[in-house]
């Protein structure tokens, strides 16, 4: 027992006199939290995600709209909920294609609500929903109308 205290003190003492692998550094500088400043999230970022995400996180998109648009994006909601929530492919413009009286397809900008004339769904690439997020629009859209 006497030779392991003596053993154990000489690897403390090299352990601590050992140089820092430049692995290392690089590691706890990016564990720094100052290293680690994400940019803020804004309402057109997350319009603009919405058309970027994958439907495992759509859901957090929707959360954050919710968040910073609210009643602004009830058309949004209320558009993505009926499976009525487009965006053309070039410019990610988020449009509500559905079809008139007449059962025409027509679309309009989901934000200004511009109509933007007959446009088949086809030909824009439609914002995929599953059933949570459609439990999760609906309380949305209850909360905004009762707000």
């Amino acid at each position: 027992m006497s030779f392991a205290r003596p053993f154990i003190a000489f690897l403390l003492l090299a352990l601590a006199q050992a140089p820092v692998s430049a692995a290392e550094e690089v590691l706890s500088s990016a564990a720094a939290p100052e290293a680690a400043a994400e940019a803020p999230i804004t309402l057109e970022s997350r319009l603009h995600d919405l058309t970027q995400v994958s439907l495992a996180q759509t859901s957090d998109v929707v959360t954050d709209l919710a968040t910073l648009g609210a009643r602004d994006l009830l058309p949004l909601f209320e558009a993505m909920l009926e499976g009525e929530l487009f965006y053309d492919e070039t410019t990610r413009q988020l449009l509500r294609i559905a079809d008139d009286e007449a059962g025409v397809e027509q679309s309009s900008d989901i934000l200004t609500g511009a109509a933007l004339g007959p446009r088949e769904a086809r030909s824009a690439e439609k914002i995929r929903i599953n059933n949570r997020l459609r439990t999760q629009l609906r309380d949305t859209i209850a909360r905004i109308n009762l707000g």
